[in-house]
């Protein structure tokens, strides 16, 4: 199936919240906070670093640390500007 170029979809970074929506709200929730405290600590870094301390803080939360949001959200946590 051809995808449509023409329409208006975000960048796949832009995208990490929107793979939380199967998840419990308790776990989407977490998922949430860990992502800000990944932000804080690796914005702007490599993002196999990004991905590290992403995947860290979620497993010490008790978050399932295969679920595909994490790499998305890595991603986005390493395109970031740390001073922001």
């Amino acid at each position: 199936m051809p995808h449509d170029t023409a329409g208006h979809d975000p960048p796949v970074t832009d995208d990490w919240k929107l793979a939380l929506d199967e998840l419990p709200l308790q776990q989407r929730l977490k998922a949430i906070v860990v992502y800000d405290l990944a932000r804080d600590r690796a914005a702007g870094q490599p993002p196999d670093v990004a991905h590290a301390t992403l995947r860290a803080a979620a497993q010490a939360e008790g978050l399932d640390t295969s679920h595909p949001w994490l790499a998305v959200a890595a991603a986005r946590i390493s395109a970031s500007n740390p001073d922001t």
